[in-house]
């Protein structure tokens, strides 16, 4: 994982840390059923415009789903796809 994040090697070499130190905070969060649990959050939280068109059963349903998929990573995307799901 340092190799993806290579600033958290210099970080914790810097606060006097190890690699097996930062190896295993990140294995404890992102790894095993908490991790799976995170991803999980985070797919429903992003999803969430599409999740509400969908129960709403909006008419441009699939649009929205596009726009969330492309342009949800931008906030304004996000916001956007939100209030088109919500929007009677």
């Amino acid at each position: 994982i340092l190799s993806l994040f290579p600033f958290l090697g210099c970080l914790s070499k810097i606060i006097g840390g190890n690699d097996k130190m930062v190896h295993s905070i990140f294995g404890f969060f992102f790894g095993g059923f908490f991790g799976f649990i995170a991803f999980l959050f985070s797919a429903v939280l992003y999803f969430l415009p599409t999740i509400i068109a969908v129960a709403g059963r909006r008419r441009n349903t699939f649009a929205i789903f596009l726009l969330n998929l492309f342009l949800g990573w931008t906030f304004i995307g996000w916001v956007v796809a939100l209030v088109w799901s919500v929007k009677k």
